[in-house]
């Protein structure tokens, strides 16, 4: 035969977990993808990508630290009457029609959903912290503890979009993490936060000036360089595009600046030994091994 042959799969140690959201227990597994029994994995398995980046990088004497934040609609999953999305209704029977970001109200009103939201992740392992309602109506935002492992942090960006889908569903919703499925409101982001250790865990962009240290603003001169030929990676459909736009927390341009939401690349606040980059280009869309490969 001449078509692509199937590939032989092998579990990712560590991987399996339950279901939580579903009526019958349900294992979930994560596979890596490998051309012929026993080889390495495929070159072109996503994940086997970022393995392969993150591998460069310690050679070099760079751990690479992670951590992934994903925007993301709450949806009806019924149309409305001209057949277009809407956003789903709230435990007071009311459908939001404003946005208010980080309103505490709009998360009281998610409670029965965040509740157990909360309690999958807890059962899947996966370091949820924060959530905030977002700048749209129905628009959500919980992020991901950071990681010492930048490949874990990743594991568990997509374990975590894959757990709020099936909750999100459990609850009669639809989760949609497309970037941009309203033209009129804001735009769902993946939010990467990435910093470099030495093997000891020493973040080494510490720094006590907020602009941080010469190795972070390489790395964000490299981020940069790079990033013509990485869009294709940061925003993978037509859609994706739309989600540039003013006033709406989306960079427009290769920038990047301290504690500012409107730039490409972010240097958030904080503590010094906690200084780090934040990468605010890809879309809710992006797969997030190739996204982190091409930011490392």
């Amino acid at each position: 035969e001449v078509a692509d042959a199937d590939c032989w799969t092998y579990p990712i140690p560590g991987s399996l977990t339950l279901q939580p959201w579903r009526s019958t227990p349900t294992g979930q597994l994560q596979v890596s993808m490998h051309p012929t029994q026993g080889l390495p994995a495929a070159p072109a398995d996503p994940r086997h990508v970022l393995v392969r980046a993150i591998d460069r990088l310690k050679a070099d004497g760079y751990h690479p630290v992670m951590a992934v934040e994903l925007e993301f609609y709450l949806l009806d999953k019924n149309r409305d009457a001209n057949g277009r999305p809407q956003p789903a209704l709230q435990a007071n029977g009311v459908r939001p029609q404003a946005p208010q970001v980080y309103g505490v109200y709009e998360l009281e009103q998610l409670q029965p959903f965040l509740d157990d939201l909360y309690s999958a992740c807890e059962v899947q392992g996966l370091p949820v912290r924060t959530a905030i309602s977002e700048y749209a109506p129905g628009q959500v935002e919980l992020t991901l503890e950071h990681r010492f492992d930048a490949l874990q942090a990743v594991d568990e960006g997509v374990r975590y979009k894959r757990l709020v889908k099936g909750v999100a569903n459990k609850h009669g919703m639809q989760a949609c993490f497309m970037a941009k499925p309203f033209g009129d409101q804001a735009g769902s982001g993946m939010h990467m936060h990435v910093s470099l250790a030495d093997e000891h865990g020493n973040n080494l962009m510490a720094s006590e000036d907020p602009h941080g240290t010469p190795l972070l603003k390489h790395a964000i001169g490299g981020m940069m360089a790079t990033l013509n030929d990485a869009l294709a990676i940061f925003c993978p459909n037509a859609n994706s595009y739309r989600r540039f736009q003013a006033n709406s927390y989306a960079p427009l341009a290769k920038s990047w600046g301290v504690n500012n939401r409107t730039v490409s690349f972010r240097v958030p606040g904080g503590p010094a030994k906690s200084r780090h980059v934040e990468h605010r280009i890809c879309g809710a869309d992006a797969n997030p091994y190739l996204a982190a490969a091409a930011i490392l």
